[in-house]
């Protein structure tokens, strides 16, 4: 955005901390084009909306709102992991509330799994000269947390204000290669820069896209699957309108640029012969291979010459302030466009402003407006395939009664066994068993009361805490914790009975509980316990050959609960507690997963620390905890991980409170779980996109 671009600024002071009231939406509508779009929601107040697509296939949201009454501005988003259905709740990524003009931010996930997100933050300084700084913020943990990363421009002048850097925009070349593209005033145009580094540092040099002395802004941009780049932007560069929508391109990864600049779309009034405006454009690529321009435009207004409202000739008309949401569709990757377009939201009265399209893998369209509304549209059989996709929420877990959880797949059936949080947990351990991981049947164990061990069976009367069941050869083996005491019991079946021949713990004189058992590549069978001996600390040993007992002479310590870390966290009751240790194995790394923190405190949190043998020494994870409380789910613990039916997706099974008032009877919770490759080299970091509450697809997306 620059000074040619018929003066913006206007419509930033109305809009700076939107929140446009509720209007009647839209109904739905299928277009010349053959694209089905749904009716109009609106989604969260807020401005600007930008979206990425992150590799564990969730949807992200970004836009800026006001904070504080007006005080200050500040960079959120959301997310969606059912295709925009439903969306999370806001977390911020930047704010600011000492002047700086924070707007038009846009996301991206990088190769390497990190997520980065530029805006353009003008600063205001005492000698009048303004500060024009496009910065870049980064996460490392899925959107969890940011932290300033680098900045692409940043330079002080004494100028008009649109004389600054707007609307950056980036794209990462399969060579890695990071580019980003803004609205540069000093050059009138499109210019960008690139970062060999993923964005760590950018080039000196500034790539000139698309300039012209009237102006060129606002770009919106894609990459053709033949290698392409196509840029489209407003311009200034008409005789006829006061601004249009052209597009560039560039066959060498942006190194030149064509000086064919073809029209995609002129505003047309049928009445009065002023020059209107079509304006701030975005640019996706449809699933058939079309591309589709989306942009704002005037060309609605009724003409009426000499009305300031209704004459773009006439001083102070807002061309901006009766701007509507159309879009127009390309068959030759943007040579030539359709002369018709598409109204699809908005009204004169009621604008739709800084739209954005975005199309996903699945190929589904999401048409959105400032507001933040949307419109979600499907040029093929998405639809049908959408709303046959199942889905499932931990709000409404089917098993409500569950601490502790362990999860055994066999013979693709899954059988859960927790601590039953009921009366039933001082008779034993009940299980339940499933074909999808959401739907369970039970306690439907081969015991009384759908027990699969039942107190009589096993030595201990009552304390029946969930433990690990490991099959072998047939025969079933669960490692549960009986008044605070490790014993084992076999079955020869998953649902049970499980009984002890000789009834007694593994330890008669040592206070023990939470046990999880790992198989090595070798063979090799080990088993992870917690000892009651000045808080709850976590030790290794190897299994008998048997399965029966632990090899004594092997048990070595793991690691503790630290003072002055995440696993002593504030609130009470606090405790020295690291438990519910989990064990696997991953591109040559151990990972460890425990729990920390008193198990009723809203701190208590999973982390996880890595190592190149089973046995250690553990590098604790310096970004833990990877999954902790929210504002809407306390008490995350006790994880273990199991494959999806198809085997495509990782996920953690973890027990949450009843609620954030009470802890009991703690629920089951299933979240995906997944790597990203660690930019310092080493073990891959461990993501868990949790805890969540909003739908989601099955396990496995069947």
């Amino acid at each position: 955005m620059n000074i040619k671009h018929f003066l913006w600024i206007s419509a930033i002071i109305l809009i700076a901390f939107l929140c446009i009231p509720e209007s009647a939406f839209s109904k739905s509508l299928v277009d010349d084009d053959g694209i089905t779009w749904e009716t109009q929601r609106r989604i969260i107040p807020g401005n600007y909306p930008r979206m990425a697509e992150l590799k564990d296939g969730a949807l992200m949201l970004t836009f800026e709102h006001g904070i504080k009454d007006g005080a200050g501005v500040a960079i959120s988003m959301i997310r969606s992991l059912d295709d925009g259905a439903t969306w999370s709740q806001p977390s911020q990524i930047a704010f600011t509330t000492n002047g700086h003009d924070f707007a038009n931010a846009f996301p991206l996930q990088l190769q390497n799994g990190r997520i980065i997100i530029s805006f353009r933050d003008h600063i205001s300084l005492p000698n009048k000269d303004v500060n024009y700084r496009l910065p870049v913020y980064a996460s490392d943990d899925n959107g969890k947390t940011w932290h300033y990363y680098s900045i692409v421009e940043d330079y002080k002048k004494t100028s008009h204000y649109l004389d600054g850097v707007w609307e950056p925009i980036f794209l990462q070349l399969q060579n890695g290669m990071l580019q980003c593209y803004y609205a540069d005033g000093r050059d009138h145009g499109i210019v960008m820069r690139y970062s060999r580094n993923n964005g760590k540092t950018w080039s000196k040099k500034k790539i000139k896209v698309a300039t012209c002395k009237k102006g060129d802004g606002m770009p919106g941009i894609i990459q053709l699957p033949n290698g392409e780049i196509v840029v489209n932007f407003e311009s200034g560069e008409t005789e006829k309108q006061l601004v249009v929508v052209r597009c560039t391109f560039s066959k060498n990864n942006g190194k030149t640029w064509s000086k064919a600049r073809p029209l995609v779309y002129e505003a047309h009034n049928k009445s009065g012969k002023a020059k209107w405006s079509a304006a701030a454009p975005a640019l996706a690529r449809l699933k058939d291979g079309r591309l589709i321009s989306s942009f704002q435009t005037d060309e609605n207004v009724k003409y009426k010459k000499g009305d300031k409202m209704a004459d773009p000739a006439v001083p102070g008309y807002d061309p901006i302030s009766k701007s509507v949401l159309k879009y127009v569709t390309s068959i030759d990757n943007g040579r030539t466009w359709n002369k018709k377009s598409t109204w699809l939201m908005g009204t004169v009265k009621d604008p739709a402003l800084w739209n954005y399209v975005f199309v996903s893998k699945k190929g589904i369209i999401y048409m959105m407006k400032a507001g933040v509304d949307m419109r979600r549209g499907f040029a093929g059989n998405e639809k049908e395939k959408l709303s046959a996709k199942k889905m499932f929420s931990n709000k409404n877990t089917q098993v409500k009664t569950c601490g502790d959880p362990f999860i055994l797949k066999y013979k693709n059936v899954y059988y859960l066994y927790c601590t039953a949080d009921t009366h039933l947990t001082d008779l034993g351990i009940p299980v339940y068993k499933s074909t999808d991981l959401v739907n369970w049947e039970g306690p439907c164990g081969a015991g009384p009361n759908g027990l699969a061990l039942y107190k009589d069976d096993v030595w201990g009367e009552n304390r029946f805490w969930g433990g690990d069941v490991l099959e072998r050869n047939g025969k079933f083996y669960m490692y549960p914790t009986v008044e605070e005491h490790l014993i084992v019991a076999v079955s020869d079946s998953p649902l049970g009975p499980f009984k002890q021949k000789i009834k007694k713990p593994m330890h008669k004189k040592t206070k023990e509980i939470d046990v999880s058992v790992f198989v090595d590549d070798n063979g090799k069978t080990y088993i992870y316990f917690v000892k009651l001996e000045g808080g709850n600390k976590i030790f290794v040993a190897e299994l008998s050959n048997d399965l029966l007992s632990m090899k004594n002479n092997t048990i070595k310590f793991c690691l503790e609960s630290e003072e002055g870390t995440w696993e002593r966290g504030p609130n009470k009751p606090r405790a020295f507690v690291a438990e519910g240790a989990y064990t696997f194995k991953h591109n040559g790394y151990y990972y460890l997963t425990y729990t920390a923190n008193h198990f009723v405190s809203k701190d208590y949190a999973i982390g996880y620390a890595t190592s190149k043998k089973p046995t250690g020494p553990w590098k604790k994870y310096k970004g833990n905890p990877i999954l902790s409380a929210t504002e809407e789910v306390y008490g995350p613990g006790n994880g273990m991980f199991i494959l999806s039916p198809d085997g495509s997706e990782m996920l953690l099974a973890y027990h949450v409170h009843n609620s954030t008032n009470a802890v009991w009877p703690r629920k089951l919770a299933i979240d995906r779980a997944s790597f990203k490759k660690n930019p310092k080299g080493g073990p891959d970091i461990l993501v868990i996109n949790g805890p969540t509450i909003e739908e989601q697809p099955y396990p496995g997306n069947p």
